[in-house]
Order: structure tokens, then C-alpha cells, then sequence
């Protein structure tokens, strides 16, 4: 049994999948047999291509969502970092991490800032040990 994607020719948006496709089709539409039925939990349909991708997880989220990731603790041990037992550069790559956190909107968890940063924390008892992990999960 052949999958089919039929979406408008000159946007590329989807108008349905299915086995079945109407014949004849409007003129405004085509019909594209796939390879199998899409699974639309792994992939979506992109008008560029007009094809069915892997859909990536964004690494994007909210500057709150991502705050909301810290404990009550740590925040305090944030909120303290000048009476912290560190280095005066761990200190100041703490600070610029949290100036950073002033001027954006939203954090992107690969970006190597604030990976970095998150492994200074954990290295310092900011944060414990194995946090940076589930912060950016």
C-alpha cells in the first residue's frame, strides 16, 4: 500500500496524507507518493523541501523556564556568589553568566556559555554534582 503527501504546489503546505488520493487532483495540488506512512511523533513536514524530516528538539527555551531548572539553594548560592570560597575568576565567570541571564530573553542549552558556565558552577558548589546534566536536559 503507497503513502501519498499532497500539499499545495506553489506554498509546499501539507493538505492531508493518506493511501487515497483524489483523481483528478485541483490543479493547485500535488501529490508526492512517499516511502511509508510518516510517523508524525519523529517527523514533520516541511514546506521547503516538501518532504518529511526529523523533527530536531529545540535546545531553545525560555530565560524563566530555564531559571525554574535551579533550586531555591541554588539561586541563593547565586545570589551570594561574592561570599562564595572561589577564585576570583570563577567568581567573575559566575557574574558574566548572570549578567547574560539580565539581557536575554531566552537560553539556548547547547550553546557552550552556558555549558560552560554551568560546569564552573557545578565545580564550585553552586550547583551540585551532576546538576549541569539535568539543567540541560
Amino acid at each position: 500500500m503507497s503513502w501519498y503527501a499532497v500539499y499545495t504546489t506553489s506554498t509546499g503546505a501539507l493538505v492531508s496524507v493518506g493511501t487515497v488520493v483524489a483523481d483528478p487532483l485541483d490543479g493547485s495540488l500535488t501529490a508526492k507518493e512517499l516511502s511509508g506512512q510518516p510517523n508524525f511523533s519523529t517527523h514533520h513536514w516541511d514546506t521547503g523541501t516538501k518532504d518529511f524530516v526529523i523533527t530536531t528538539p529545540s535546545t531553545v527555551m525560555g530565560k524563566s523556564s530555564f531559571l525554574d531548572r535551579f533550586t531555591l539553594t541554588e539561586k541563593k548560592r547565586l545570589s551570594l556568589i561574592d561570599d562564595l570560597q572561589a577564585s576570583d575568576k570563577t567568581k567573575r565567570d559566575v557574574k558574566s553568566f548572570l549578567n547574560f541571564l539580565q539581557i536575554v530573553e531566552s537560553v539556548d542549552k547547547a550553546d557552550s556559555f552556558i555549558i560552560s558556565a554551568l560546569i564552573t558552577m557545578e565545580g564550585c558548589g553552586i550547583i551540585g554534582t551532576g546538576r549541569k546534566s539535568e539543567i540541560l536536559a
